[in-house]
């Protein structure tokens, strides 16, 4: 997935760091999430993403 760029990716920390590290994963990523810098929430989110990758649509709605 990462050679097509398709990965998601979450990211993370200081808008500095997430700036610096924006043109690589770009080249990888399909879509980029950011996160925000409150570890907490982030991993909230995470959580909240691989639900819904793993279940996917099910014909609900």
């Amino acid at each position: 997935m990462a050679a097509k760029g398709e990965l998601n990716i979450l990211v993370g920390g200081a808008a500095s760091a997430v700036d610096r590290t924006r043109a690589s994963e770009e080249v990888i990523g399909g879509r980029i999430w950011d996160m925000g810098t409150d570890g907490p929430m982030a991993n909230f989110h995470q959580g909240c993403l691989q639900y819904n990758d793993h279940h996917g649509d099910q014909g609900n709605g």
